[in-house]
């Protein structure tokens, strides 16, 4: 069973092509139910096949909540995201947070930037 999501113009802008809540997988013999509901999100990824047709990007999510738009802007973004916490673990030489709160690793943050300058 799946249910077709209106696409909106900053969705398309943002090159999502198709937007589709999944509950059901498999053939109408073979069916299973999904034990949460799935986002399928297809985005353009701008690059195409040898045949001329555009090449699309299939994201799968569990994020009902947020828009299309959302979502490709999200895994676009995921390098960046990537680089950061690289940066963290070897320039900093953070390997692990020491806390789960926002205000501790804003401390720890703090603490490893600011260690170089004093020493």
């Amino acid at each position: 069973m799946r249910r077709e999501r209106p696409l909106t113009d900053t969705d398309r802008a943002a090159g999502v092509i198709r937007d589709v809540d999944l509950r059901r997988l498999g053939t109408p013999h073979h069916t299973r139910l999904l034990p949460q509901p799935f986002r399928l999100v297809r985005v353009s990824t701008g690059r195409r096949r040898i045949d001329g047709t555009v090449e699309p990007l299939i994201l799968v999510t569990n994020r009902l909540d947020l828009d299309a738009e959302l979502i490709a802007v999200a895994y676009r973004c995921r390098w960046t995201v990537e680089l950061f916490f690289r940066w963290l673990k070897c320039v900093l030489s953070c390997r692990h947070l020491l806390s789960q709160t926002a205000n501790g690793v804003t401390f720890q943050v703090y603490a490893a930037t600011s260690s170089p300058v004093c020493c």
